[in-house]
This record gives structure tokens, sequence and C-alpha cells, in this order.
């Protein structure tokens, strides 16, 4: 769910990640979609597949733990749209 409750209250009842080990983290990999302009679609990860909409009609999958792309989908616009 976005945000985590109905009431987009955004913080995580999780504990494995607090205030004293947070500052362990770091980024295991990253990708480029490819698109310059601001995603505002958060990912969905289902089953450890993580789904990225971008703007220009695209839709990423990728696999979550490796950030490796599974595919992509590019909707095609009608020339009067782009």
């Amino acid at each position: 769910m976005y945000r985590g409750t109905y009431d987009s209250w955004g913080y995580s009842p999780l504990d494995k990640i607090n205030a004293s080990n947070v500052k362990q983290l770091f980024p295991v990999w990253s990708i480029s979609t490819g698109v310059v302009e601001g995603h505002q679609a958060p990912p969905i990860v289902n089953n450890g597949v993580m789904f990225v909409a971008t703007p220009q009609n695209q839709v990423l999958a990728l696999d979550a733990k490796s950030g490796d792309l599974l595919w992509r989908y590019v909707r095609e616009l009608p020339e009067d749209l782009v």
C-alpha cells in the first residue's frame, strides 16, 4: 500500500533498521531508466520483481535484489501527442 496505511502515515512498524544502524546502509545497485523527467510514481515490488513506471509511457520490471532489467514495455504514442 502506498505510504503504508490508509491514512498515508508513511512510517513502517518494522524495526530492523533504526536510528543506531541506519548509517550502515549502502546502495547495492542503481539503474538509469533513460528518462530525464521526474519520476513521480513509487516503485511496486511483488514476488521479488520491482515495477517502475516512468514518464513517456514506460514500465520496467527489475529483479529487486540485483537490479537486473527483466523487461521494458514502451507504449508508442500517436504522433499528435509526441
